[in-house]
């Protein structure tokens, strides 16, 4: 997965405040068989709703770009990627790998390639702020526990920074890695860190280095929060965990001979709150803290407090594990779906089924087009709303390239209120135009409601009903929404969401034919 694509269309979207589903992008573009690629940026922002165009231009021409847009360019190491670039001034900012370089360096590495965007409709998302609430929750706490107690207050944020730098390593090891993981491990993809994270001897059974870490460092700072002061139990696991420490380096150092430097980060974390603590004893005498029972009670809270933390979070991110599997399945299924070859295949093999003109068809778009998409739906059918709304934004967009045609399939061709339904579509569409029967069309789907306009008596509409029940059960189509392409019906399994898909297939082996 090119995590740094992500990030950078990430990052533009948001500079641009167009907000967007993350999964759905995230699934749209690596399902995509053409990324990374400029072409698979574009068809997965018109997929979400985001008008977009790609242009090559002369360095001269950059003042004339706006501030934020996506640029082809140059690594340090000296393979191309894609970034969210920024004007400021004489400098360009490269926005996820919050880079500064000059204009005269920008036009080193960059290709002359850009992608501008802007929204084209409201794209349904749902942003989490929950995280990041949890976060701030915690460092109150600590700042109320520890206002006066310098030394304890520093010592529970690096507890704090370091379960952070925890699910970083979590999120490395899984290919899941942010901006701050990658500029701490190097490189794009953060070779470094992986290659020990996903290495045989970093994992200990069932638990990783990475599960303890979390859990020692939880527990010592519940332990701190309980007893509002450093205790002897904290003496004793800290010196514990700085001699792991020094033989984890070695480790790296010697046998694996490979820096994760995720790793020495969180090392840093526990040697300093190492440095803490000694200092805390060293300026504080223990003889009257140095009774058992108190010492064998804490030491018995500790454990317990990181027994149930480490199974806590093992079971939590065994769950993120296989959600991050599933994704993953999902992301290959519809690459799979969507690659080329696939999809000339399932037309080719799909059932035929010649559809005829007559007086009664509803067709509209390039009447000269090559291509024909023919959609059949009900009135009344719930998975027709999402296949119309697919079917009329492909219109939309290409209706001067191909042919469109819509046929009903009403059960019900005798209830009066689909018969004036059907009456006052028809109307429309012959005496108005398509577009304003596609957006009646819309109107019914989305509302289900048409209000009194349709409440008008003509046998007009139970005629049309009729006549394409009567085609469509000859041919023995009962299911709802059913799309042809040509004169092949496109299998279920492959939704609405796919006509662009195939469009674009049919166009290129037409380009191709001689």
């Amino acid at each position: 997965m090119d995590v740094m694509l992500l990030k950078a269309i990430k990052s533009y979207l948001k500079a641009l405040n167009i907000q967007v589903s993350t999964e759905e992008l995230e699934l749209q573009l690596f399902s995509n068989p053409h990324t990374p690629s400029l072409y698979a940026i574009s068809e997965t922002l018109d997929f979400l709703g985001i008008d977009n165009v790609a242009v090559k231009i002369e360095p001269h021409q950059l003042d004339e770009l706006p501030e934020h847009f996506i640029v082809f360019i140059d690594g340090e190491d000296g393979s191309p990627y894609f970034s969210h670039a920024q004007k400021k001034g004489v400098t360009i900012h490269l926005k996820a790998e919050k880079r500064k370089i000059s204009r005269e360096e920008f036009f080193q590495i960059w290709d002359g390639i850009v992608l501008l965007a802007e929204q084209r409709e409201v794209y349904n998302s749902k942003k989490t702020y929950f995280p990041n609430l949890i976060g701030y929750f915690f460092l109150a706490l600590l700042l109320v526990f520890f206002w006066d107690r310098p030394l304890e207050l520093a010592f529970s944020t690096l507890g704090l920074a370091g379960m952070y730098i925890s699910l970083e390593i979590f999120a490395t090891s899984n290919n899941r890695s942010t901006n701050f993981g990658k500029k701490v491990c190097g490189g794009k993809d953060g070779e470094g860190c992986a290659k020990i994270l996903n290495s045989d001897q970093y994992n200990l059974g069932v638990f990783t280095p990475n599960d303890f870490l979390f859990a020692f460092l939880l527990s010592s700072t519940t332990l701190l929060i309980i007893s509002k002061e450093f205790t002897l139990p904290h003496l004793i696991v800290h010196s514990l965990a700085i001699l792991v420490l020094f033989i984890t380096i070695g480790i790296q150092a010697f046998i694996v001979k490979t820096w994760c430097r995720l790793c020495l980060v969180s090392s840093a974390v526990l040697l300093l709150q190492g440095v803490l603590v000694l200092t805390y004893f060293f300026y504080h005498t223990i003889e009257q803290r140095f009774t058992f029972k108190p010492i064998a009670f804490q030491l018995v809270l500790l454990g317990l407090l990181f027994g149930t933390y480490l199974i806590a979070v093992r079971q939590y991110r065994d769950i993120q594990k296989k959600n991050f599997s599933l994704g993953l399945s999902e992301m290959e299924l519809l690459k799979f779906k969507r690659f080329p070859k696939i999809m000339r295949f399932i037309l080719k093999d799909a059932e035929q089924l010649p559809v005829p003109n007559g007086a009664e068809q509803i067709v509209f778009g390039n009447m000269e087009a090559r291509l024909q998409i023919t959609i059949i739906l009900s009135f009344t059918c719930s998975f027709c709303t999402n296949s119309f709304l697919k079917f009329y934004a492909l219109y939309l967009k290409r209706g001067n390239e191909i042919r469109f045609r819509i046929i009903f399939n009403q059960y019900d061709t005798e209830d009066p209120k689909f018969i004036h339904l059907a009456n006052f579509l028809i109307d429309s569409y012959k005496v108005n135009s398509p577009d304003n029967f596609l957006e009646l069309l819309k109107t019914w789907y989305l509302k289900k409601n048409m209000g009194k306009s349709i409440h008008q008596d003509s046998q007009k509409g139970k005629a049309l009903l009729s006549q394409h029940r009567d085609w469509c059960e000859k041919n023995h189509l009962y299911q709802t929404p059913t799309i042809v392409i040509d004169n092949s019906i496109v299998p279920y399994y492959y939704s609405a969401d796919f006509l662009e898909d195939f469009i674009d297939v049919l166009k290129e082996e037409l380009n191709e034919a001689p």
